[in-house]
C-alpha cells in the first residue's frame, strides 16, 4: 500500500515547496530531478479509520478478555476431569507374590525408613515388612535391631532414643508414623508387622486406631506372640517364622500360614504342597536371586525379598507369558 505521495521538481514544472518534510525526513535525489516523500490523502483516511478500530478496541477488551478468561478456565476444568476419568482407566499390574523386605531401601534410603514405607507403598507390590519394637515408656517403634544407636530399645524412653537420627536424617520412626503415611496413600499394598519384643495388645489396638486391620497381616519367631494374636481374633493374619513348625501343626495351632526361609524348605521339600492342600498362606524369605525368585512365583509362594523392584518385574513377565 502506497502511503506517500511523490512530488518532483523538474525544468518543465513549477517549483513545488515541500514544508512538511517532517513526515518523512529522507529526500531521494538524482541528476535529472528532486524526488520529495510525502504523505497522500489516503494516509489521513487510514489514521481516521484506525482512531475508529482503536476506540472500539479499547471499549471491548476488558469484556472479551474477561469472556476469553472464564472460557479458558472452562476448559481447563474439563481437561482436568478427562484427565482423570482417563487415568482412572490406566490398570498397574498389582503384585500378589512380592514383599519389599524392609521396605525399598538402597541408594541412600535406609532400611526400616519413612522413605522406604512410601516407596514400596508405590511399587504396586503385595506388601512391606517392617520391624516393631517397644520402648521403655511404651512407645511402638520401628527398628530391626535390639539398639539404636548404642541404646537399648527395650531400655531406653523414645526421648532418649529420638536424640539420634536415620541415616537420611528422619526421626527414630514410630509405628504410628508408618500406619499415618499407609492410611494416606491408600494403596493395595499390605503391612507386614513383625513382632520384636512389644506387647501384642498395645500394637493391635494401635492398629484398630486407624481402622487398618484388613490391610495388616503378622509374623514372628515367637509362638507366644502368634498365639496371643490367635486368641484376639487375628489368627488368620498371623504368620509363624520359625521354621520348626509343620504345617500340619501350624494349622492345628489357627496360625494362618508358615513363612519359613528357604533354606527350611530345602531340608521340607513337601511343606509347601502340604501348606497348600491345608489352606495355609505360604511364604518364603529372604531371597535375592533371580532364578528362586521365579521358582517360588511359580509355586504360588509369596516372597520377601530385598530387591522387590526386580521381583516385581520377574512376577508380571511370569503372569504375561502365562496369559498368551
Amino acid at each position: 500500500m502506497m502511503f506517500w505521495s511523490v512530488i518532483t521538481k523538474t525544468s518543465e514544472k513549477k517549483d513545488y515547496t515541500v514544508t512538511n518534510t517532517k513526515w518523512h525526513p529522507d529526500v531521494l535525489k538524482n541528476k535529472e530531478r528532486n524526488i520529495y516523500l510525502m504523505p497522500s490523502k489516503s494516509v489521513f483516511k487510514y489514521i481516521f479509520a484506525s482512531g475508529l478500530l482503536f476506540i472500539f478496541y479499547s471499549c471491548s477488551k476488558d469484556e472479551y478478555y474477561t469472556d476469553y478468561k472464564t472460557k479458558e478456565k472452562q476448559i481447563l476444568e474439563t481437561n482436568d476431569n478427562n484427565k482423570d476419568d482417563s487415568d482412572s482407566s490406566i490398570t498397574l499390574f498389582q503384585s500378589k507374590y512380592i514383599i519389599a523386605h524392609m521396605g525399598v531401601h538402597g541408594n541412600g534410603v535406609p532400611e526400616n525408613s519413612r522413605e522406604s514405607l512410601i516407596k514400596a507403598l508405590e511399587l504396586n507390590i503385595y506388601g512391606t515388612e517392617f520391624d516393631v519394637r517397644q520402648t521403655k515408656d511404651k512407645m511402638l517403634v520401628i527398628c530391626h535391631n535390639a539398639s539404636f544407636h548404642g541404646l537399648s530399645i527395650a531400655n531406653s524412653s523414645y526421648e532418649e532414643l529420638s536424640q539420634y537420627t536415620l541415616k537420611n536424617g528422619e526421626s527414630f520412626p514410630l509405628l504410628e508414623d508408618f500406619l499415618k503415611i499407609k492410611k494416606e496413600k491408600k494403596t493395595y499394598v499390605r503391612l507386614i508387622i513383625e513382632l520384636k519384643g512389644c506387647v501384642v495388645s498395645d500394637l493391635v489396638q494401635l492398629v484398630d486406631k486407624y481402622d487398618l486391620q484388613d490391610e495388616v497381616d503378622y509374623i514372628s519367631f515367637s509362638s507366644r506372640y502368634c498365639n496371643e494374636l490367635v486368641s484376639l481374633g487375628y489368627g488368620d493374619k498371623t504368620y509363624f517364622l520359625g521354621g520348626n513348625y509343620s504345617p500340619a501343626k501350624v494349622k492345628d495351632l489357627k496360625y494362618g500360614g508358615i513363612d519359613y526361609r528357604y533354606i527350611v524348605y530345602n531340608s521340607n521339600e513337601n511343606w509347601i504342597d502340604e501348606a497348600k492342600a491345608l489352606n495355609l498362606k505360604t511364604m518364603v524369605w529372604v531371597v535375592n536371586d533371580v532364578e528362586k525368585i521365579k521358582e517360588y512365583i511359580q509355586k504360588e509362594v509369596i516372597v520377601t525379598t530385598d530387591y522387590p523392584q526386580k521381583g516385581y518385574e520377574i512376577e508380571e513377565a511370569i503372569c504375561k507369558t502365562n496369559n498368551q
